[in-house]
């Protein structure tokens, strides 16, 4: 099952935003800016940074870090690196106003997308605010998306016991305690 969390982190300095630009994008199997014109993490926050002067909103927190993890190593173990482009595109296109950027980092056991998104709007200069509301809508848009490509977001969708995809939370906390990850596929 996916998880996509919020990174509850302030990046309020230029070090810091950079510092991050440059973890999502060394890490990264693949990085990319779909709406941004380079890939260097200087040059990228120098981009981000012109709107924020250009409507004078330089100040809280610079970018807003998204990651959302698959649990590849067994129930989304069919998912493969051009799915979770796809993903990142996708997810891209839902902030495209906000200059975002993704790389796809895989540790020992698992893929999972870094999103880096600009808090200031390149087209109306308003801040990124994102609720608890905003975030749930954004976490049932995902799950939607991902069940296209079987895979289920916690916790908004599951697949149950037949591999039948359900919306909600899993009844039970040990529904795929002794599954056989193949049955997911």
């Amino acid at each position: 099952m996916a998880l996509f969390e919020y990174v509850n982190e302030q990046y309020r300095s230029e070090n810091d935003v950079i510092n991050l630009i440059d973890y999502v994008q060394r890490n990264s199997h693949f990085f990319d800016t779909p709406f941004s014109f380079s890939s260097s993490p200087f040059c990228l926050w120098d981009q981000m940074k012109f709107y924020k002067r250009y409507y004078q909103k330089y100040d809280g927190n610079l970018v807003r870090h998204f990651v959302l993890s698959f649990d590849t190593s067994r129930y989304e173990n069919h998912v493969t690196l051009n799915n979770i482009k796809s993903i990142g595109y996708f997810i891209s296109e839902l902030f495209c106003e906000y200059q975002p950027l993704f790389g796809i980092h895989k540790n020992t056991s698992h893929w999972h997308l870094h999103i880096v998104i600009n808090t200031v709007n390149t087209q109306t200069g308003l801040r990124l605010h994102i609720d608890r509301k905003a975030f749930h809508n954004l976490n049932k848009h995902l799950a939607g998306l991902l069940s296209n490509y079987k895979i289920a977001l916690m916790p908004y969708t599951y697949y149950d016991e037949r591999g039948i995809l359900n919306y909600g939370k899993a009844p039970a906390p040990f529904l795929y305690e002794c599954k056989d990850p193949y049955t997911y596929k």
